[in-house]
């Protein structure tokens, strides 16, 4: 205990999520420099709700609200990686068997690729101005929005582009390369 104010500073641990059991550094301040310092820890309770396997789900079967049903759990109780149930389930299917009653992880999950590797691609070059297409096929499972690889059919060249909902693998190209690119191919 110090004589007159004293200020308390708290230290959380860099990576520390505040679920059950924390720990934190206390510093007693006066003035503007740090006389003590303690250790504290503290348990944090509290309920959140999660999804739940409510049926026996196979080994890449898909994984949808209908399989599963909402419980309250303890926070302190539950993997850090679980799903709670405001957060969506889309095109999700199991990695393993998952057993009824099991919290739902997302280590027990892989997403659903949008288009599969192997499966054919179309890729589109742009510049925006000039474009230029070719088929090929899928060098790694792709998801929209995400990048991925293909391999063109004529030239066997490795192409990474954003996958489109349209399927569409497409490349946005520089002006000055897209130009190269075309003189290459003989046009104008």
């Amino acid at each position: 205990v110090v004589d007159g104010e004293a200020e308390f500073r708290f230290r959380p641990r860099a990576n520390e999520d505040f679920i059950g059991r924390s720990t934190m550094v206390m510093d007693v301040v006066v003035g503007s420099r740090a006389v003590e310092s303690r250790n504290i820890s503290f348990r944090v309770c509290g309920e959140v709700a999660v999804w739940t396997v409510a049926v026996p789900v196979r080994r890449g079967e898909r994984v949808d609200t209908g399989l599963l049903t909402a419980d309250l759990r303890d926070l302190d109780s539950l993997p850090s990686d679980t799903v709670l149930r405001d957060e969506p389930l889309d095109r999700v299917e199991a990695a393993r068997s998952l057993s009824v009653g099991s919290v739902l992880c997302l280590s027990m999950l892989r997403r659903v690729p949008d288009r599969q590797r192997g499966a054919s691609a179309r890729i589109v070059m742009t510049n925006g101005v000039l474009t230029v297409s070719c088929t090929g096929e899928m060098m790694e499972d792709g998801f929209v929005g995400e990048y991925a690889r293909a391999r063109c059919e004529r030239t066997q060249k490795v192409i990474s582009g954003e996958l489109q909902a349209s399927g569409y693998l497409v490349v946005e190209l520089p002006g000055a390369t897209m130009a190269a690119l075309h003189g290459v191919l003989g046009g104008e």
